[in-house]
C-alpha cells in the first residue's frame, strides 16, 4: 500500500447542485510511480473525480492523484493504493478515513502506462478518458462524459448525463447514456457488432470496410439517415421516418441503435 504524501495543499470551494453555500475543501496533488508489468491490466475505482488513462512509452507507471477532502486531518488520513492482483492487474484506488467519503470529497486519477491489456474504470460526477489501450474495457460513470481513443478490444461504456465519444475502436461496442449524444467511429478492421442506447441525444455511427451484419436503428421524435454509397455491398431500408435497417456484407452479427428525441446517422468511413 502506498500512502499519499502532500505535494500541494490549498483551500478551495465546491458547490453541490441546488446549493448556494460553498463547502471548504482541501486539495492535494500527489504523484507516485510503480513498476510496470508488461501485458497486465488496470482497475481504477474512485468517486467525484476525473479518470484519465493513457498508454505511452515509459519505463514505469505514473499515477497522479488529486484528492479533495473537507479537512486537513481527513486529507492526511486518506490513502492512495496501487497493488497488483494474482492476474497482474494493477488496482488503483483512494480510501478515505474509515472508508467513508463525505459529500463533497473525491479523488481524480491521471494514469500513464507503457501498455494496458484490459481496463476497468469506475467513478461518479466525473468524466473518463482512455487512449491507446487494449483488451476488454469496462468504463462506468455518472454526470460525466466518456471519451475513448484508439482502443484495441471490446468496449462497454455506461454513463448518464454525459456524452460518449469513441474513435478508432477495434472490437464490439456497447454504449449507454442519457441526455447526451453518442458518437462512435469503428476502426477499419472492426466487424462489429454495436449496441448503442441514449435518450434526449443524437447518435452518429461510422463503420469501416470490415463491418458486416445488420444494424437496426430506431428513434422517437427524430429521423434515421444512412449511407448512399459505401466500400462494400449494403442495403439501407427505411420504415417511416424514425426506423431503418442497414445490412452490410455477408454474415456478421446483429447491431442495435436506440434513441429518443434525437436523430440517428449511420455512415461509412471515408
Amino acid at each position: 500500500m502506498i500512502r499519499s504524501a502532500a505535494c500541494l495543499a490549498l483551500a478551495a470551494g465546491l458547490s453541490l447542485p441546488g446549493c448556494t453555500n460553498l463547502l471548504p475543501v482541501k486539495e492535494q496533488v500527489t504523484t507516485i510511480t510503480v513498476p510496470h508489468s508488461s501485458g497486465g491490466g488496470l482497475d481504477v475505482t474512485t468517486r467525484n473525480g476525473v479518470i484519465t488513462v493513457r498508454a505511452e512509452p515509459r519505463a514505469d507507471v505514473q499515477i497522479i492523484a488529486t484528492l479533495r477532502m473537507t479537512t486537513d486531518d481527513r486529507l492526511a488520513g486518506t490513502t492512495i493504493t496501487a497493488n497488483r492482483d494474482a492476474a497482474g492487474t494493477l488496482l488503483v484506488a483512494a480510501t478515505p478515513p474509515g472508508g467513508t467519503w463525505l459529500g463533497s470529497e473525491g479523488c481524480g486519477f491521471e494514469i500513464t502506462m507503457p501498455d494496458i491489456n484490459g481496463i476497468t474504470a469506475r467513478t461518479s460526477n466525473g468524466r473518463i478518458e482512455v487512449s491507446g489501450t487494449g483488451g476488454a474495457a469496462d468504463l462506468r460513470t455518472s454526470n460525466g462524459a466518456i471519451v475513448v481513443k484508439k482502443h484495441a478490444g471490446k468496449l462497454s461504456a455506461d454513463t448518464s448525463n454525459g456524452r460518449i465519444e469513441v474513435s478508432d475502436v477495434a472490437g464490439p461496442v456497447k454504449a449507454d447514456t442519457s441526455n447526451a449524444a453518442v458518437r462512435i467511429s469503428l476502426s477499419p478492421q472492426n466487424a462489429g457488432p454495436v449496441d448503442i442506447d441514449t435518450s434526449n441525444g443524437s447518435v452518429t455511427l461510422e463503420i469501416g470496410s470490415a463491418f458486416a451484419g445488420t444494424i437496426t436503428a430506431s428513434t422517437s421524435n427524430g429521423s434515421v439517415t444512412g449511407p448512399k454509397q459505401g466500400p462494400s455491398s449494403f442495403a439501407f431500408e427505411k420504415t417511416g421516418r424514425s426506423k431503418a435497417t442497414l445490412r452490410v456484407g455477408n454474415g456478421g452479427e446483429s447491431s442495435t441503435i436506440r434513441s429518443s428525441n434525437g436523430g440517428i446517422k449511420i455512415r461509412f468511413a471515408e
